[in-house]
C-alpha cells in the first residue's frame, strides 16, 4: 500500500452518478450539460477518502462534483460532495481516469461505505 494514503483503498465496481456543482449556471438558468445522472460510471477503486473513475468527460482539477454512489443493490445510495483531485488521460483508450476526493458525506451514510470497504478484509 502506498504510504501516502490515509485510507485503505479497495478495488470496486460501484456505480457512480455525478452532477457538476456549478451554482452560477444554475442560478442563471443555464443548461447543465455536465449533469450525468442517467449514464452510470463504474469506479475503479474506492476508499473512505475518495474514488477513481474512468470517463470520457473532461474535468478540471478542483471542480466540485456531487456524487451518488451505489455500492450494491441492497443498500441505499450514498451522496457525497467531492472535488477532482487529479486527472490522467489515456489517449489510446480515449478515456480519462479521474481521482475524486470526498469532501462531505451529504446524507450521513459514511458508515455504509466504511462497512463495504471493510468487507474486503486486510
Amino acid at each position: 500500500m502506498d504510504e501516502r494514503r490515509r485510507y485503505k483503498r479497495v478495488p470496486a465496481n460501484s456505480i457512480v452518478w455525478y452532477e457538476i456543482e456549478d451554482f452560477t449556471k444554475m442560478q442563471a438558468g443555464q443548461d447543465q450539460k455536465d449533469v450525468n445522472l442517467g449514464v452510470p460510471l463504474e469506479s475503479m477503486d474506492i476508499s473512505l477518502g475518495g474514488v477513481q473513475i474512468a470517463t470520457d468527460k473532461n474535468f478540471e482539477v478542483e471542480k466540485r462534483l456531487k456524487l451518488i454512489l451505489s455500492i450494491n443493490p441492497s443498500t441505499p445510495p450514498i451522496s457525497i460532495l467531492s472535488r477532482v483531485a487529479w486527472i490522467r488521460q489515456d489517449d489510446k483508450k480515449k478515456v480519462n481516469f479521474v481521482g475524486l476526493e470526498f469532501l462531505e458525506f451529504l446524507n450521513g451514510r459514511k458508515k455504509l461505505l466504511e462497512n463495504y470497504i471493510n468487507s474486503f478484509g486486510s
